[in-house]
């Protein structure tokens, strides 16, 4: 009877763990990229990893200069290894203009208080920067960890009581919008397993209530609440990096790229509450959407089940909405 008993547990979970192990398997492969190298450099004490060299930067004080920066996406994340990513691919458009040279300074993971740091440093200790070139991306407009340990160095950016608090508070509990509830608790420990991310995405579509839990509808729930700290925070440093360019003499220009894992028409477009708002302190942001709803293969165009960048469509679409609109020159 034991031996019974035993033998109905194995199959059972022999039956349970091999499929879910095959399965695992086969998002291990799915979501496999080129791999790229990345140089390294601190400022301040902050660690950034670019795409490009910043020495390279630094030491050619012949040519005009053009930076990029943004998250992973312009960082070239998935497409980078083979030069399909979309900053590369307007390298190679742009490469005959011999007076013109382009820079990919886009960081995994990191918002406007970044790029606002980032953009200081090269103005400061480079030459010849002929146009910024931001990319902003739906999750920007969230103070993160990384955003208030940024926060904290940039002493000279003028900041409201409340936003260091908020980032104070966040800093020293920990917890940002990626924690803070029981079921996102369980759900770090659960997706250390590709399978479970899968998962998790599908019950998300399914029942998106549950997205409250996780954090994900808090960028929703920001867009939406013109007075947070989060809002005003996004929209005073479009502020200020415009503000710093024109007392540069730098050219600049925002470009904003769409989620692409919802190219539907009943998308809510949360995001475009800041274009609005922008727009009213004298901030045009170049909205790709459209562009992107035109020339679209597939309503979601993310490079794997559960790699949630854009694939290398993506970013061909959006080297093309560069080239169409003359964002780069113009």
């Amino acid at each position: 009877m034991i031996k019974k008993f035993f033998f109905i547990i194995v199959t059972v979970a022999f039956s349970f763990f091999v499929p879910l192990a095959i399965f695992e398997f086969y998002l291990t492969q799915n979501q496999k990229y080129p791999d790229y190298k990345k140089y390294t450099y601190d400022i301040d004490n902050i660690r950034y990893k670019s795409n490009d060299n910043p020495d390279n930067y630094f030491d050619n004080d012949h040519v005009k200069k053009i930076i990029f920066l943004g998250d992973s996406f312009t960082e070239g994340n998935v497409c980078a290894g083979e030069k399909k990513d979309f900053v590369n691919l307007l390298k190679l458009h742009y490469k005959k203009k011999i007076d013109l040279e382009i820079f990919n300074f886009g960081v995994f993971g990191r918002g406007p208080l970044n790029y606002l740091h980032i953009y200081n440093h090269f103005q400061t200790h480079g030459t010849n920067l002929k146009k910024l070139i931001v990319v902003l991306n739906y999750n920007d407009i969230a103070l993160n960890i990384s955003d208030c340990k940024t926060l904290r160095v940039l002493n000279r950016l003028e900041v409201y009581s409340k936003r260091i608090e908020l980032c104070e508070k966040r800093i020293e509990t920990k917890s940002d919008r990626y924690s803070g509830t029981l079921i996102k608790t369980i759900d770090n420990f659960l997706e250390k397993t590709l399978t479970w991310m899968f998962i998790r995405n599908k019950l998300y579509n399914i029942f998106p209530s549950l997205r409250k839990y996780y954090g994900s509808s808090i960028f929703e729930e920001l867009y939406k609440d013109k007075q947070s700290v989060e809002f005003v925070t996004y929209i005073d440093l479009l502020k200020k990096l415009k503000n710093e360019t024109k007392k540069d003499g730098v050219d600049i220009n925002f470009i904003y790229f769409p989620e692409i894992n919802y190219l539907n028409d009943d998308n809510p477009k949360f995001w475009k509450t800041i274009n609005q708002e922008a727009e009213k302190v004298g901030i045009k942001i170049h909205d790709s959407w459209e562009y992107f709803m035109e020339h679209k293969d597939s309503t979601d165009m993310r490079w794997s089940h559960i790699d949630y960048h854009p694939n290398c469509k993506a970013h061909k679409i959006m080297a093309n909405y560069f080239i169409k609109y003359n964002l780069v020159e113009k």
